[in-house]
């Protein structure tokens, strides 16, 4: 699937009232199998069955390099769910952390993401 068309969908997705859980001190990531079961449901659904594009800076990610973002943070109750994760590189989800989703603008698009001045 082409970066354009995944941020687009992403952009959807954050539109619509994602599912919360109350905060907790678990991080809620599941079992091992269930960590890879949602890298393959990624690639599966927004790649081509063996890559797919990190929504922010567009590199290429296999299921080695791939880590899944959750568009509303887990600090803000956001849980490992089909319509609240998307794929992205670990450099643009670490340096996320927890700062709010910010729908893509072209003020955001194309290079490694840097939270702290994109906010």
């Amino acid at each position: 699937m082409e970066l354009e068309r995944l941020r687009w969908i992403a952009n959807i997705l954050y539109s619509k009232q994602i599912p919360t859980t109350p905060k907790s001190h678990t991080n809620g990531r599941g079992s091992p199998k269930d960590r890879r079961d949602r890298k393959k449901w990624l690639i599966n659904t927004y790649g081509d069955g063996l890559a797919i594009p990190c929504l922010y800076c567009g590199q290429m990610l296999d299921t080695e390099t791939l880590t899944v973002e959750r568009l509303l943070p887990g600090s803000n109750g956001g849980r490992y769910h089909h319509p609240n994760i998307m794929p992205a590189c670990d450099h643009c989800n670490k340096s996320r952390k927890d700062k709010p989703f910010t729908p893509f603008t072209t003020e955001n698009i194309g290079g490694k993401m840097d939270w702290d001045l994109a906010a």
